[in-house]
């Protein structure tokens, strides 16, 4: 396996990966910090996608393989052991299931894009649009419907230039039944109950924006020049949740391993953690106690892992949701 990244880094790395603390082992991470993105469902199985590869690994809490299965042109996806894969194919206007053997549950064509999908229960799968104007849609997928239509937005419709569309990451909690989402570029978060009632709102601050508003603009300039249109997409903001029902956001990975998290309460009362990280990356999971930072290879500076405990709430400062 080939690990793009420094030597010292990668020890440090491994040396934060405890072999006796609770949840994924170090091992188990080792064997996946190359692939492109990594979670664990709602038992605690982690879950690893390659896209070059178009295969998705799952594996028992013993570490063992479960299943190994392809998923062609996956655009994003959800993967639970019981219930199986929910993906978005295409330019995400395709939602397709699969069991873990590899048989086909459904496939939904969809009216417009969607830019990420999650596993609400068996027989309903949430979807983020890019340009519609509501936040989530959920799909019966049992019966191939639309069930609701979620948290309002303003629409966005193609026009001469770039523009970006909307990147909306979403993370169910099963056991509270509560629906985070957040627009990965703007940092503007809301939780939702299933029947479509917000029940909190706050805002993110993206220490990155004004940079990513700049490269949008020389794109906009070039598509005008050519007298075409573009819609770019862009994901930075990603959640995790933790067994207490809170989610987790890496706000800014500074130099020399300076992490800054931010943990969401249902209500989207907001606590900042600052720690430091052999790895940082603003993809995690959360497996039993662990935050794990994970830095697929696309990105510069190659593959990494960085686990540590989730931060305790005494060690947070608060700040009320306004």
């Amino acid at each position: 396996m080939k690990i793009r990244v420094s030597g010292v880094l990668y020890l440090l790395s491994l040396l934060a990966l405890s072999p006796g603390a609770e949840g994924l082992s170090r091992g188990l991470l080792d064997r996946v910090s190359d692939r492109d993105l990594l979670s664990v469902d709602r038992q605690g199985h982690l879950w690893a996608w390659s896209r070059s590869s178009s295969r998705v690994e799952i594996f028992t809490k013993d570490d063992e393989p479960l299943a190994v299965i392809r998923v062609p042109q996956a655009r994003s996806l959800d993967v639970d052991a019981e219930w199986g894969i929910a993906a978005l194919v295409g330019e995400g206007t395709e939602l397709r299931g699969l069991a873990l053997d590899g048989r086909p549950l459904f496939v939904l064509p969809l009216e417009k894009p969607m830019g990420d999908v999650v596993w609400i229960d068996v027989r309903t799968v949430a979807v983020s649009p890019t340009l519609a104007g509501h936040r989530v849609e959920i799909w019966d997928v049992e019966v191939g419907a639309l069930a609701r239509a979620v948290g309002q937005e303003a629409p966005i419709q193609s026009s001469p230039g770039a523009q970006f569309s909307r990147s909306v990451d979403l993370a169910y909690d099963s056991n509270r039944r509560h629906l985070f989402t957040v627009e990965s570029r703007t940092g503007d978060l809301r939780v939702f109950n299933l029947q479509g009632e917000l029940l909190g709102r706050t805002q993110l601050e993206n220490p990155r924006l004004e940079e990513f508003d700049r490269w949008l603009g020389d794109i906009d300039r070039d598509m005008r020049k050519r007298g075409k249109s573009h819609l770019q997409g862009l994901w930075y903001f990603r959640l995790s949740l933790d067994r207490t029902g809170q989610a987790w956001v890496v706000q800014r990975c500074g130099e020399q391993g300076q992490t800054v998290l931010v943990r969401v309460s249902p209500s989207a009362a907001k606590t900042t953690k600052k720690t430091e990280a052999a790895c940082c990356s603003t993809r995690s999971l959360i497996s039993e106690s662990r935050l794990i930072l994970h830095r697929p290879p696309d990105l510069p500076g190659g593959p990494c892992i960085h686990s540590m405990n989730v931060p305790e709430q005494e060690e947070t400062n608060e700040v009320p949701n306004s």
